[in-house]
């Protein structure tokens, strides 16, 4: 347990063909820490870094003990629901890190498509390794392309926001209210420019 870890939320986000996916993928790859953790539905993760993805416990355990890399695949234990594949991976990882050292970083791209924002309550699994993660030195990192769309319990738990040009009312309104200035937004290069600013 690493009661002394200071608790890092990524937020990258930026619409689509902005760059962020790319930035998210480099970031990871160059995270500074023990283990990596990706849920990846889209194989995008595995083939950008040439890994092959876990799509079982048993692959998951023998990734992360010899390569300290897990990119997992839902699709054969879950089938379509990818929904039940993130929660299922997210307890894992939670189980996983309790037991193991060091820092992780757990990732996740477009996770609003498998987070729902709204009324929904967020599920046990991605509460606790959002919420409680840090005593088990797990980082998280993931994408959206609206933080409208960010389920609000993992919006209060940010601590930095990485923003590609975006010009959605919405987008900028809650950029704005969160101390970013929304002209430099809609004026950053596309794609591929950003800023990144630190929250709480």
């Amino acid at each position: 347990m690493l009661d002394e870890h200071s608790l890092n939320r990524v937020f990258v986000l930026g619409k689509s063909c902005s760059g962020k996916t790319t930035y998210w993928i480099n970031r990871i790859k160059s995270y500074n820490c023990e283990y990596i953790f990706v849920y990846d539905p889209e194989l995008q993760f595995a083939r950008k870094v040439n890994r092959r993805a876990c799509c079982t416990p048993e692959e998951c355990f023998e990734s992360a003990m010899n390569k300290r890399l897990v990119i997992f695949d839902p699709y054969k234990m879950f089938g379509s629901d990818q929904v039940a594949g993130l929660n299922w991976f997210a307890g894992w990882v939670l189980a996983f890190c309790s037991k193991a050292p060091g820092v992780k970083v757990f990732g996740v791209d477009e996770i609003q498509r498998y987070v729902k924002g709204g009324a929904s309550k967020l599920s046990p699994e991605m509460q606790d390794i959002w919420q409680i993660g840090r005593r088990y030195g797990i980082d998280c990192l993931v994408t959206s392309n609206s933080p409208s769309k960010l389920h609000s319990d993992l919006r209060l738990h940010l601590t930095e926001l990485v923003c590609f040009r975006f010009d959605d009312a919405f987008a900028l309104a809650w950029l704005k209210k969160n101390g970013v200035n929304p002209n430099t937004v809609k004026n950053l290069k596309y794609p591929g420019g950003f800023i990144s600013e630190k929250l709480g």
